[in-house]
């Protein structure tokens, strides 16, 4: 009984050792610990209690200051993020103010005010005014006007990025504040399929830039959020040669160049450029647990995780802006891309100070064997790209023509009206029956629905066309008549209505809607335009 007794005990040991190593490893690999059921709350304004809209709020951890989590204030200046740490600094920014940074600790749950200085020399030739604003709202988007301001010397497209409110930057991957896992950014309507697209951007070809956090259907569904970057239409013509080097060291050295020659006339540019890479770093760290019972079981774990990558990417293109909005091109793009990267971990466990076990852990294997090295070999990847992308033109140069395909071609029409409470109300209609130009649409209608009685107290009304499959729209707005004379009701009737209104043309639940335009609005390719309808 005594040698079960003792074999049952060291069992019991091992296990105990297992599971804290398993969690120490947990414990490792999760840099964040979360704090349930707490977070940080404040208003953010200029130094006249002014709300200051879309403010950036970063958690940072201290001492290395790394990013932890963040967000953007809402219109009115306001904050609420969980807090992710015990401690750390928070960072408040926004553009055309100098940051601020606040310690909190474990009690701290609110700022109150958080007020920010005026950056002076924001615009250049310009005085600083509140008529002026670099960050509006425009339809689904918030809007950051770079043309004018400080961020036109913010460098290349990422350096940009990682100042506009909301957006962060991090070794090259671009995220949103709660905008996903997955951000797509587009340059004047073209997909960046690779950081280096934003490396050859300059900020100071930048008109503005759009965050979209809720994308609609026209982008892939993995899209949490949208960055809609717009350029200026090319002023300066002719030859120019570019050329732009870095280095920078994390353990290890690691540089990248960029060649560029490119060719203006009008809103035609031609340009083709050579980027390099050698990148040779290390990302090394060290974690230590400890646990007190009967003893002092001190747990080590070190990573050491050294990376070599060679990347060359040549690429050419011609493009054609009509505007900023708009533009054709053609692109070709060869990448090459080579290297390899090595993890190495190791673990000691020590007693009251007494190392117990060294072992060596492979994290890019799983935890499987955690007695051998993980190590990925060299690998060469070609990757060979040829697309054309083309923004249509939403000038509303003849809506006569745009309005009414969408009105012949759609099969459903919506219709607004306004109830007796005063609120609006839409319904789903089939296409109209006939239409005189885009002044005069005729509609069928039951004399007994609701929308009748609605249209006889109040006779405004609205209809929208949507064209779902290039996430356009047009809404009319006007005046809505119930027309019951047998003339109107031969005018729009077909065959096969008598399924709909039993006693034919006769049928006292038969009526005929016409709606009289005056105005519009047309959506599409993320612009929008009044119009006149005559």
């Amino acid at each position: 009984m005594h040698g079960m007794h003792q074999e049952l005990k060291a069992d019991t040991n091992r296990c105990t050792l297992m599971m804290k190593r398993a969690i120490s490893v947990v414990l490792f690999l999760i840099s964040v610990k979360a704090v349930p059921g707490q977070s940080l709350s404040g208003t953010v304004t200029d130094t006249g209690d002014v709300p200051v809209p879309y403010a950036s709020v970063i958690i940072l951890s201290v001492p290395d200051s790394s990013f932890v989590s963040g967000t953007a204030c809402d219109s009115a200046g306001r904050f609420d993020i969980a807090k992710s740490v015990t401690s750390g600094l928070l960072w408040v920014s926004s553009v055309g103010y100098r940051d601020r940074y606040l310690h909190f600790g474990s009690g701290t749950s609110g700022f109150g005010t958080v007020r920010l200085e005026t950056e002076t020399g924001l615009i250049r030739n310009a005085a600083v005014t509140a008529s002026m604003p670099l960050v509006q709202v425009r339809g689904n988007a918030m809007e950051t006007i770079v043309e004018g301001s400080r961020l036109e010397r913010a460098g290349t497209g990422e350096d940009l990025l990682s100042k506009i409110p909301g957006i962060s930057v991090k070794d090259g991957k671009v995220s949103v504040f709660g905008g996903g896992s997955v951000t797509e950014v587009y340059i004047n309507g073209r997909l960046v399929r690779n950081d280096t697209d934003l490396c050859r951007l300059e900020s100071a070809d930048v008109r503005s830039v759009e965050l979209v956090r809720n994308p609609g259907a026209r982008y892939k569904a993995s899209a949490g959020s949208v960055i809609r970057i717009f350029t200026k239409k090319n002023k300066d013509e002719g030859f120019s040669l570019d050329n732009r080097a870095e280095i920078y060291n994390r353990f290890k050295w690691t540089a990248s160049d960029q060649l560029g020659l490119s060719y203006r006339k009008g809103g035609m540019e031609i340009t083709g450029s050579m980027f390099g890479r050698y990148m040779n770093h290390s990302d090394n760290k060290t974690a230590v647990e400890e646990t007190f019972s009967d003893k002092v079981m001190t747990s080590v774990t070190t990573m050491y995780a050294p990376q070599k990558w060679v990347y060359l990417s040549p690429n050419m293109s011609f493009n054609y802006m009509f505007d900023e909005r708009n533009s054709a091109g053609v692109r070709y793009e060869f990448s090459n891309d080579s290297g390899y990267a090595r993890y190495d971990n190791s673990q000691s466990i020590l007693f009251d100070g007494r190392l117990s076990e060294l072992a060596d852990l492979g994290i890019d294997g799983g935890f499987g064997d955690n007695r051998h090295r993980s190590r990925t070999q060299p690998e060469i990847q070609d990757v060979k790209e040829f697309f054309v992308y083309f923004r249509y033109l939403q000038i509303m140069i003849n809506p006569e023509h745009i309005v009414g395909r969408m009105a012949d071609k759609l099969k459903t029409a919506f219709i607004g009206s306004v109830d007796e409470s005063g609120y609006p109300n839409i319904k789903a209609m089939l296409q109209p029956r006939k239409r005189e130009g885009i002044k005069v649409f005729y509609f069928t209608t039951n004399t007994s629905s609701m929308r009748v009685r609605q249209f006889m107290s109040d006779n405004r009304a609205c209809v929208y066309f949507c064209d779902s499959r290039f996430f356009r729209g047009v809404m009319l707005r006007g005046q809505m008549e119930i027309l019951t004379d047998t003339e109107s009701r031969q005018m729009i009737w077909r065959d096969g209505d008598t399924k709909y209104y039993p006693g034919g043309i006769s049928d006292p639940d038969y009526c005929v809607l016409k709606f009289t335009a005056m105005s519009g609005r047309y959506y599409g390719n993320f612009v929008s335009e009044e119009f006149n309808v005559d």
